[in-house]
């Protein structure tokens, strides 16, 4: 089959397989936007696809490879800095994420952003103190220990893994705290010698080791046995959390300092996330000793990598991404809105990308491909599109030219009426 390109944008066919060993090709499109002027305009320089992983600098997947087969969603993906209103230094504010079509918003976020703060453990004296009215109450009341410190002041914070709840808490076998960890909490002989100290680097393994599967990267994870372990008396809070499920002190107290929380952001979810994970099927011996292509149970929904409550059915011209205070103050376009908050709005152009595909007879089939990922990127004002079509092997037999192309909502609807005239004319000239 031979494909052509008639886009400016980079596009690329390759062939992928399913759970049910049945192969399929798959078309992919690139596009890259600039709002530098305040409103979407084609990037002069058209970045290409993207062939691996790229992450950020301080950690965290910036965006995954376009060259995934097949995804059930479209995910909507913001790696942005959070501005507080007006530019000026607070102790918390809001961030917002909208997606708006024919006036009914498919996507409704928002985050808090707080400056740093601390659980710290109170003054001895008064744990001494809590420790008497406990008694006192013949222990139906148990003050906490653990309070929340006020928030430091602050203008911006990059929304990354690093700023959300999550973490992980690990001891040297020369930490003074390693003779206090109790056995259970320790790792074992076969998971020290098959630990990442040993494997990459030959170093000496930790005594204990403990990850966040969800959010290895993050904040405010600390399990009691290592505060009592380490004498911590301070751990960081997150910065980043969802507007109604903010962590208190309570929380972390009655968790033992390992609340579950789900990490909130605006970016790329981690494939080592538990639920994501689970999307990747059966992996056991029976598997790794077999011929199949993909794990029992497989669910192409790995591949969306957006947070779940950004992703949507579709996306399409016309479409309206918001951002609230999500980028600089002097961004061209944005404006406060009435409650003082920077806003920016950006119309998703009204296009299409299609293949057209020829049969060796003369026949011809137009297949209109789906954007499954959008990409926002304030700072550097981009908006990037990918567009992707699966098509079953039986139904690309026999093709003899594949061609990339793009027409306007306009254009398309004239087509369509062509069409139609056309099935018209017929229809009159057989009666």
């Amino acid at each position: 089959m031979n494909v052509v390109n008639l886009t400016p944008f980079p596009a690329q066919a390759f062939e992928a397989i399913d759970q049910h060993d049945q192969r399929f090709h798959v078309f992919v499109l690139r596009q890259t936007f600039d709002f530098s002027s305040g409103k979407l305009e084609y990037a002069g320089t058209q970045a290409p696809l993207c062939d691996a992983d790229i992450y950020f600098d301080e950690g965290g997947v910036r965006q995954e490879s376009d060259y995934c087969p097949y995804k059930p969603r479209c995910d909507v993906i913001v790696n942005a800095v959070a501005h507080a209103p007006e530019g000026q230094a607070v102790a918390a504010f809001l961030v917002g994420l909208n997606v708006v079509r024919g006036g009914r918003r498919i996507i409704e976020k928002v985050l808090r952003i707080s400056g740093r703060r601390y659980f710290k453990k109170r003054t001895g004296v008064v744990r001494f103190l809590q420790f008497f009215v406990r008694c006192g109450t013949l222990f139906l009341l148990r003050p906490n220990p653990w309070t929340i410190t006020k928030p430091e002041l602050l203008k911006s914070l990059p929304l990354r893994a690093c700023y959300a709840y999550g973490g992980e808490c690990r001891i040297a076998a020369d930490d003074p705290g390693a003779r206090r960890v109790a056995r259970k909490y320790r790792l074992t002989p076969e998971q020290a010698a098959q630990h990442p100290d040993v494997q990459i680097s030959g170093l000496k393994p930790p005594v204990a080791h403990v990850v966040y599967e969800p959010n290895i990267q993050g904040l405010g994870f600390a399990p009691h046995w290592y505060l009592k372990a380490t004498n911590t008396r301070r751990v960081a809070v997150p910065q980043i959390e969802a507007l109604r499920l903010r962590i208190t002190a309570k929380q972390f107290w009655c968790a033992k300092g390992a609340p579950a929380i789900d990490p909130v952001g605006m970016g790329v979810r981690s494939k080592l996330h538990p639920q994501r994970r689970a999307m990747l099927g059966e992996v056991d011996d029976a598997f790794v000793n077999s011929s199949a292509a993909l794990p029992e149970g497989f669910d192409f929904g790995i591949w969306n990598a957006a947070q779940p409550d950004q992703q949507v059915d579709d996306l399409a011209g016309g479409d309206i991404v918001e951002l609230i205070n999500l980028c600089p103050l002097k961004t061209p376009g944005a404006q406060p809105n009435t409650k003082g908050n920077l806003l920016l709005q950006l119309s998703l152009p009204e296009h299409e990308c299609f293949l057209r595909m020829q049969w060796e007879g003369g026949s011809a089939r137009v297949v209109v491909l789906s954007i499954d990922t959008m990409i926002v990127e304030p700072e550097d004002h981009q908006l990037t599109l990918v567009w992707r079509a699966a098509i079953p092997m039986d139904e690309v037999g026999g093709i003899n030219l594949c061609e990339f192309g793009m027409r306007t909502f306009a254009e398309r609807d004239l087509a369509r009426c062509s069409i139609k005239e056309m099935w018209k004319r017929e229809e009159e000239s057989v009666a």
